[in-house]
């Protein structure tokens, strides 16, 4: 998106509201008044007496009314114009004080000031740690857009870089005996799933020309944008995620080999071989395991395949169509993402995906509540293995680290339909 197609985004979204602003300012000036004259003497005009309202004011008025018009309802807004104050402060070389009033925001300038500078760098710098206020807005707003927290798995908050959880492996086990017999004896056994912060850092190019305006939606535009980057990111990381490259490890590299199953149905199957490989080869694994199918549970699939089982008829009635609208399969709830691929090459075809299914409760997401930031103005960056200059773009790079890990609590309470051509 071109910093014009931006700039008429905020004219459009905010027109509504400065013109409630100035018919609410203009309501409220007192008519101009004059002295008492004799015949023939001139008027002496009275200045009109003006409620003058403070840059700060009217930027604290238009937010309120974004935030009616925002989806999220405004959770997260200050965050986004937090990361506006930093870049500003950076990009022209002011105070975080005089970065806060030019954006009608001082009330924050304090907020950032009160955390500590990372060795990285000095909040002159650009270095610093978000404010703990932030840190749950934004954990949120991953789970409103990320699919992995959207299905409500447990999430722990980690107060070093590692957690040790433990977990039940064995059971103990009953006997029937008769009187005077004596009991056999049997015990629980136990292991443990360690959790170890890998950090994700989220680049957030931002036009100069946006944050040069104290508008709200701005401030929603860069929220919008860093916690997109971040939840897709994550996405990836939970479902695929192998462990290389400092990532976490992902369902499909921690499920149990007994529950991973290759589809050989080719890219046209029947509605009866659809039917059997989600009942079989999915929820029938979990039952097989003694998992609990109960409403945690959930399918997890590419976009793809989710058409293919809503355009599936016997005798021309659409068993799941109706179900897929309201975002369920089979009786649990569904949710599509593209960050599932649809080009894998597990049957030699070049065009594979693959269909999760699980108990998310069984699902863990450990969250290091430390989150740094780094602004760096006309600083470079890479999109899509293309390396893009701030400098020649006009634009000042953000980067977001953020520390999490994830880990099933059983191996056995997710399966997975690899090769899966429709």
């Amino acid at each position: 998106m071109t910093p014009q197609e931006m700039q008429k985004i905020i004219e459009d979204g905010l027109g509504p509201v400065v013109a409630r602003l100035d018919a609410v300012e203009t309501a409220q000036r007192v008519p101009v008044t004059t002295h008492a004259v004799g015949i023939g003497d001139t008027p002496t005009p009275v200045p009109a007496r003006v409620r003058v309202r403070t840059h700060h004011q009217k930027v604290m008025a238009a937010r309120e009314s974004v935030i009616a018009m925002d989806k999220f309802k405004g959770v997260g807004i200050d965050f986004g114009c937090w990361l506006k104050i930093k870049a500003v402060a950076s990009y022209k070389g002011i105070t975080l004080e005089h970065a806060a009033d030019e954006l009608g925001r001082e009330d924050l300038a304090q907020l950032v000031l009160e955390q500590r500078a990372l060795a990285s760098g000095t909040l002159a710098d650009g270095g610093a740690l978000v404010p703990d206020e932030f840190v749950p807005q934004v954990i949120e707003l991953l789970a409103a857009r990320s699919v992995i927290r959207s299905l409500n798995p447990m999430m722990l908050p980690m107060a070093t870089d590692s957690m040790t959880l433990p977990k039940l492996t064995g059971g103990a086990t009953a006997y029937y005996h008769s009187e005077n017999s004596v009991v056999t004896a049997s015990q629980q056994t136990f292991g443990q799933v360690k959790l170890s912060a890998h950090k994700l850092g989220v680049l957030v190019p931002i036009s100069n020309d946006l944050l040069r305006t104290s508008s709200p939606q701005v401030d929603i535009i860069v929220r919008n944008d860093a916690v997109r980057a971040a939840a897709l990111r994550e996405d990836l990381a939970f479902i695929r995620g192998d462990g290389t490259e400092d990532t976490p490890r992902g369902i499909g590299s921690l499920i149990a080999s007994a529950s991973d199953t290759t589809d050989t149905d080719g890219a046209s199957p029947t509605l009866s071989q659809v039917e059997t490989h989600l009942e079989d080869n999915l929820i029938g694994k979990l039952e097989d395991a003694d998992v609990p199918t109960d409403s945690d549970c959930a399918f997890v699939m590419n976009p793809r395949s989710k058409r293919y089982i809503a355009k599936l008829r016997d005798s021309g009635i659409y068993p799941y169509k109706e179900e897929i609208r309201r975002d369920e399969l089979a009786g649990y709830r569904l949710r599509h993402t593209t960050q599932i691929p649809i080009n894998l090459n597990v049957s030699s075809s070049n065009d594979d995906t693959e269909i999760y299914f699980g108990n998310f409760a069984d699902a863990v997401i450990g969250d290091a509540l430390a989150m740094e930031l780094l602004v760096v103005p006309n600083g470079t960056y890479e999109t899509g293995g293309v390396v893009y200059s701030g400098l020649s773009r006009d634009q000042t790079v953000i980067k977001l680290l953020m520390k999490h890990d994830f880990a099933l609590r059983h191996d056995l309470s997710f399966a997975r339909l690899k090769g899966v051509r429709w």
